[in-house]
């Protein structure tokens, strides 16, 4: 107990640090309960969710590793995904094929003209 200037004795004081004490301490313990099935509390926006909508279909998940199903359907999408850049990285080499047997077309029916195989035997035909 603690006496003021007067002689009156008073609890105020050293009640309102007590009480402000305890509910400080309550809110604490409140916001650090543990998640369900892990020591301590994990945020939820780092948390693996069980499932997940993708373009490829549900992904699903179990203690934050995917299932059996999860991981072949991810290994085909890659799969898939790998075959159609090597497509998108030919199609340039296939274009050039292209060109090259035009030319050699071009050479073809140029020297069975009995002309002098050279750029002037090319300008009189037209491509096309």
């Amino acid at each position: 107990m603690t006496t003021n200037q007067n002689g009156e004795r008073g609890h105020t004081v050293n009640g309102i640090k007590l009480t402000l004490l305890a509910l400080a301490l309550s809110a604490a313990s409140v916001w650090a309960q543990n998640t369900p099935g892990y020591n301590n509390r994990i945020p939820p926006d780092i948390m693996t969710p069980g499932t997940l909508e993708t373009r490829s279909g549900t992904l699903k998940f179990f203690d934050g590793f995917p299932t059996k199903e999860t991981t072949q359907k991810v290994s085909d999408n890659l799969d898939f995904l790998r075959g159609v850049e090597v497509f998108l990285n030919f199609v340039p080499s296939t274009s050039i094929e292209g060109l090259r047997r035009g030319m050699v077309g071009l050479a073809a029916c140029a020297a069975s003209d009995k002309r002098r195989k050279d750029s002037n035997a090319l300008a009189h035909y037209q491509v096309g």
